[in-house]
């Protein structure tokens, strides 16, 4: 059976393996040349090129596995309200706990591809369960909610899909430099705030 050849790539680091589908190139999004994943929850900006027809319904995964440690906002806004300002970051250890794995879908549609290239953005969040599972490391537990979460250590997992099942798939290690240090940039014009976008040092796992 002919078989044909899959390049994975991040940051430089390439492997080459041999599988029966249509050729694909997925990695975290180009910058100057290189694939890169964001912080502020886990942001993979995915690339993938020959993705075949839209009519099956291509898409990418990014999941966001095993967390070790990671940043949390805590807000004494409550949940349902406007966050304030004052939110206060916390680093927490979280020991690779399952219960704070995190994914998002994201369909890659006709205006997406450009020149046979496709570029997406799949951004995995706790959701309101999982980030409610972690007031108990806010300074006041019972005043403050957890409100935000970005992993400094995990593992993430990006993969090609369509109706034919899995084209193309990858699996990295990432951590976030100083982590520690990871602010907050500012608010939205509805209270809502954001983490710095910071670039993860990834490496791929066999």
């Amino acid at each position: 059976m002919f078989k044909k050849l899959v390049m994975i790539g991040l940051l430089g680091i390439c492997v080459a393996s041999l599988r029966t589908e249509a050729i694909a190139r997925v990695c975290l999004a180009k910058l100057g040349g290189t694939c890169v994943q964001w912080s502020g929850s886990v942001e993979c900006d995915i690339v993938a090129d020959q993705v075949g027809s839209v009519s099956n319904h291509p898409k990418v995964d990014c999941d966001s596995n095993h967390p070790t440690t990671g940043i949390m906002a805590c807000s004494n806004g409550g949940k349902k309200a406007n966050l304030s300002p004052g939110i206060q970051l916390v680093f927490v250890d979280l020991s690779g706990s399952t219960e704070f794995d995190s994914s998002a879908t994201t369909p890659i549609l006709k205006g997406d591809i450009k020149n046979g290239e496709a570029n997406v953005v799949a951004i995995a969040s706790l959701s309101s369960t999982q980030l409610a599972q972690l007031d108990q490391f806010c300074p006041n537990p019972q005043n403050w909610d957890a409100v935000g979460f970005v992993p400094c250590e995990t593992d993430v997992h990006i993969a090609l899909r369509n109706d034919s099942g899995t084209l193309d798939e990858v699996t990295y290690h990432c951590s976030l430099p100083q982590c520690d240090t990871l602010g907050i940039v500012g608010f939205d014009n509805t209270g809502k705030f954001h983490f710095e976008r910071r670039q993860y040092e990834c490496s791929q796992v066999l």
